[in-house]
């Protein structure tokens, strides 16, 4: 591909037994800010005050991760979500996780916009909320667990983008670990375990999840995962950064960069 916008990280992920090979496209964080025909002065003010804000500090993230930046990146955050969602239908993926903060804000105008970009997509997707955003959005995401099966595994969307996660979650993966089949977890915020804490150092812990968390439910989210051969891998975002580490001896955590300037990653899953 030589358009410049696209940053692209390949991936695999191993599930012995898998008799077919399956492809993932994972996009987070594009923090669209965006108004049109039915937004009120306030509104549009409010979006172009948060475009305004963005293009220094994805260029900053951009430069923290070391990775490239030049003027394919300085596309309006509408613009960049428009092109990763042509990409992704022109890929055909199996599933396209989009791994939370999709939205700068919950604004009406990027709430249409999200909705009809997902609406107008011709496949399959599977979406979780970020910490911008609320656990609610209809036709998007939801606050409860939600599955996505295909044959030999599935694929686990959790909400925790307050740093926690609910009962009601944890009540799925201890079903899960009680009944296992190989299982991603997709959320928005990354996991950090004793395996993956060196590698989580140069952020601060409000970019993580810790296995230490003094919120009972967060500290046992991460070990369940963690000790639990059923739960094959993490895809998550947050970070604004491509970070793929092991949170345990055997199971990758994979942190797809910020949208905004174009990264994706391309997930094969096979046996």
């Amino acid at each position: 591909m030589t358009d410049r916008f696209y940053q692209i990280h390949e991936d695999e992920i191993r599930i012995p037994g898998l008799t077919k090979e399956y492809h993932i496209l994972q996009i987070s964080d594009t923090h669209i800010c965006s108004y049109d025909a039915q937004s009120s002065l306030e509104e549009i003010r409010q979006a172009e005050e948060w475009e305004e804000s963005w293009k220094e500090t994805k260029k900053f993230f951009a430069g923290l991760a070391g990775e490239y930046f030049g003027s394919e990146q300085e596309l309006s955050t509408v613009e960049a979500f428009r092109k990763l969602m042509r990409y992704a239908a022109e890929e055909k993926p199996d599933l396209l996780v989009l791994a939370g903060d999709l939205l700068e804000s919950m604004h009406p105008a990027g709430e249409r916009l999200l909705r009809q970009a997902l609406q107008e997509y011709p496949g399959q997707y599977l979406c979780v909320a970020g910490n911008h955003e609320e656990e609610y959005l209809e036709g998007v995401w939801e606050s409860k667990p939600r599955l996505v099966q295909f044959e030999g595994f599935q694929l686990l969307a959790v909400d925790d983008r307050i740093k926690t996660v609910s009962e009601e979650t944890l009540d799925v993966l201890r079903s899960i670990v009680l009944n296992p089949v190989p299982t991603i977890i997709v959320t928005h915020i990354p996991l950090c375990t004793d395996k993956n804490r060196e590698d989580l150092g140069l952020f601060q812990p409000y970019f993580f999840i810790d296995e230490n968390s003094e919120d009972a439910n967060a500290a046992e989210f991460v070990r369940l995962i963690r000790d639990n051969a059923c739960f094959v891998a993490v895809l998550c975002g947050h970070l604004h950064g491509y970070l793929k580490t092991m949170i345990s001896e055997d199971k990758y955590q994979i942190c797809s960069s910020q949208g905004m300037i174009g990264a994706v990653n391309k997930i094969r899953i096979c046996g």
